[in-house]
Formats: C-alpha cells, structure tokens, sequence
C-alpha cells in the first residue's frame, strides 16, 4: 500500500476503535442451568455493538480456579456452542457470535451474501461491524470478565482473522491460535480460488464492474495482512497445503508479516488445516502460553 492509503487504513480503524470505546460497558448475563454441571457453569453472554447490534455469546466458566480466558470467534456461516471442553481445562471461555452469525442475527443479512454486504464502501461494509464486534468482545472480557487473568484469542478460517484483528487492535491478548486464516492477501486469494466464500466477492466484482476497483479498495482495508505488524504476542498458524479457501500464497503471506509466528503446513490438507492432530497440539500450546504468562 502506498503511504496514502496506508494512513487512510490507519485512521479509518483509530476512528473504529474510538467508536467502539465510547459505547457503554453493558455486557448482560443469563444462566444456563441446562447446560451447567459441577465443573463447568454456562451463560449467555450479551452486549451491543456498534450500530446498537446485538451481539451474543457463549461463556463456560470452570467451577474452581481459572487460569486464564479464551475468547473464540466463529468461521464463516457456523454456529457456536457452549465451550464446555475448555472450561473443563480451567479457561474461562468466551464463544462470540459476531453479527450475522447464530444467535447475533440481522434482518436481511446471512448467508451467502455476508462477505459482500454492504459494499462497496469502507463505511458502509458488514465487516467494518464485524471486525468491530470482535474488538468490542474482547475489551469487554479482559475488562469485566477476566479481571487481570491472561487472554488468548482463538479461531478457525474466519475466526482465525478476528483473532488477528481483535489482537492487533486492542494489544491485550497474550497469544493467538489462528487456523487457517481467510480474508488474507485478499486480492492474491481471490485470484487463486474459485471456491466458497471467495466465490461470492469474485461475482460481484465480475457483475458490478462499476463498483469493483472502490470495493477492491475497501476490502484492502479490511485484509487481516495489514493488521499482522501489530500482532505482537506469540501466533500458532495453521496451514493446508491444499487448502481450497484460504490459499498457500496467501497464508504463507501472512505467516511471513506475522512478527511471532510459529506456522505449521500440513502436507495435503485442506481447510481443516491438520484436523484433530492439530486440536490436540492447539490446545497444549494455550494451556504453555496461560502458564507462561502467569510466570
């Protein structure tokens, strides 16, 4: 990017941060009895985001101490559900449910559709609430939730970017678990796959000629590339060698402007990015990183 529309990006996201930090610390929580057991207590956890959005949440707390707090952010078009596993581990464990997704719904946005609404501009784009939503989770957690306990950030495909983002904007979380990460080198990965959801914005860029080189612009602003400078804290990656939705240009790309990177490759996987093998390694890497930030 060139100077001009680096600090373009610079003061559209300082312009969404003070947004964000100017709406009221309203986090409002329920029971779930239901659900709940002698080692793991479930809420819903509900706040508003910008544009008076409602935004809910999962949250599992663990019956005894807790070492630390996991937010986790939601892939593409999937339903999160109570983070019961990792509270069972002694996380307090937050699953958002950013806007347009399960239980954060829209009236009239879903999906398909969600990657282009609202485009093409800047201002006016899905995503500008959506980045914005994870950020706001995650100041509210650290702030009301966490109470000075370690935060690490976590997610899949989409997920993985709001971890990113979320991490690179607020400098709270100390570690991110991101895999396979979408909405990298955006350009780059729209020119290597046709697969979903890419396929969406490669249609309305081919149908809207009018309106691609200003929406190729906005999503420039949005591409997690520029955020990675400041996600300082230590990042695991992983990566699909054959990964149809997030290409290898791409997340390699990522993985090389990330300053702490540890980026695993998976010889031949796709977008499940190495599967269970890899859920096991994630998870350890977490409980190290709680343990080394308590140290």
């Amino acid at each position: 990017m060139t100077a001009s529309v680096d600090e373009k990006r610079t003061a559209f996201w300082r312009a969404v941060v003070a947004e964000v930090g100017a709406l009221p610390l309203d986090v409002q929580l329920q029971a779930v009895p239901r659900y709940s057991d002698d080692r793991v207590a479930i809420s819903i956890l509900s706040f508003r985001g910008i544009g008076n959005a409602e935004v809910a949440c999962w949250m599992a707390r663990p019956r005894g101490e807790a070492i630390g707090v996991l937010v986790q952010f939601p892939a593409y078009a999937t339903v999160l559900f109570p983070p019961v596993g990792y509270a069972e581990q002694g996380m307090i464990t937050v699953s958002a449910s950013v806007r347009g997704h399960h239980g954060s719904e829209i009236s009239g946005v879903g999906f398909p559709g969600l990657l282009i609404e609202g485009l093409p501009s800047a201002d006016t784009y899905i995503y500008r609430g959506v980045y914005a939503d994870a950020l706001r989770a995650v100041t509210l957690v650290a702030r009301l939730i966490g109470h000075g306990l370690p935060l690490v950030l976590m997610g899949q495909s989409q997920g993985a970017a709001l971890s990113l983002v979320a991490a690179g904007l607020t400098g709270q979380a100390v570690a991110v678990a991101a895999d396979v990460p979408f909405l990298c080198s955006i350009r780059e990965a729209l020119a290597l796959t046709t697969a979903f959801p890419y396929r969406e914005l490669s249609a309305y860029l081919r149908d809207r000629p009018d309106e691609a080189e200003e929406a190729l612009r906005t999503v420039d602003i949005f591409d997690v590339l520029g955020f990675a400078p400041q996600v300082t804290c230590p990042v695991l990656m992983s990566i699909g060698t054959r990964d149809p939705v997030t290409p290898l240009a791409a997340t390699r790309a990522l993985a090389r402007a990330l300053p702490l990177v540890e980026a695993i490759e998976y010889e031949g996987a796709g977008h499940e990015g190495g599967g269970m093998a890899h859920r096991v390694l994630q998870t350890k890497w977490i409980l190290n990183q709680f343990k080394n930030a308590r140290l």
